[in-house]
């Protein structure tokens, strides 16, 4: 069970891991694939009543996702000219 603030909280989160992948990755298939599951999971999370969403079960796989893809260089046309 989440509060509001948490459930606001993991609104960001999701932005934040959906930027992360488009600052870093080529469009392809798993950009695709990548950006479905966080389209998917922003309205699912938007479509919820706070009370039940497992605030847990929902962070974590994001977190992952944050650490692998921010690892990963920024796409040239976003790096900062020399």
């Amino acid at each position: 069970m989440a509060t509001i603030m948490e459930k606001e909280s993991l609104i960001d989160l999701i932005a934040y891991a959906t930027s992360i992948v488009a600052l870093r990755m080529e469009n392809s298939e798993q950009y695709e694939e990548l950006m479905d599951f966080l389209a998917e999971k922003r309205h699912w999370t938007y479509a919820t009543p706070h009370e039940e969403i497992d605030l847990d079960s929902e962070v974590k796989p994001l977190q992952e996702m944050i650490k692998k893809y921010k690892a990963l260089p920024l796409l040239p046309q976003f790096q900062k000219n020399a």
